[in-house]
């Protein structure tokens, strides 16, 4: 079946289209929490844009899976999800990493400040 979207035609079988619109519905909530929280400010102008490109990206493999189909064959891979597969798990790694990271910045302040408080109330003590 193909659907012409953004003047764009999208080509899936029958069956797939439960499938899609979950996972767009899904995706495009996500994103609408990723907006909200940034609205908020409690996510950084650069978080936002990572994790909106990652939502948009998932609901663009969706929509338009046969030039995901292109892109994982000039890759080397075979199948357009396992090349998803891949960069999602290579983006988690590099996420986890970067929370380490900032988990370790945190714990060199934390303990600078507890240092300062100490010798503080060392000297008025």
């Amino acid at each position: 079946m193909n659907v012409e979207v953004l003047g764009l035609v999208v080509s899936f079988q029958e069956g797939d289209l439960a499938i899609m619109a979950l996972g767009i519905f899904f995706s495009a909530f996500a994103l609408s929490r990723v907006v909200l929280r940034f609205r908020e400010g409690r996510l950084s102008w650069g978080m936002m844009l990572v994790w909106s490109f990652a939502w948009l990206s998932i609901i663009a493999f969706l929509l338009f899976q046969n030039t995901f189909t292109s892109l994982s064959n000039a890759i080397g891979v075979d199948r357009p999800l396992d090349f998803m597969l891949i960069v999602g798990v290579m983006l988690s790694y590099y996420l986890t990493f970067r929370i380490y990271i900032y988990i370790e910045e945190l714990k060199s302040d934390l303990a600078e400040v507890v240092r300062e408080v100490a010798i503080k109330k060392e000297e008025k003590g």
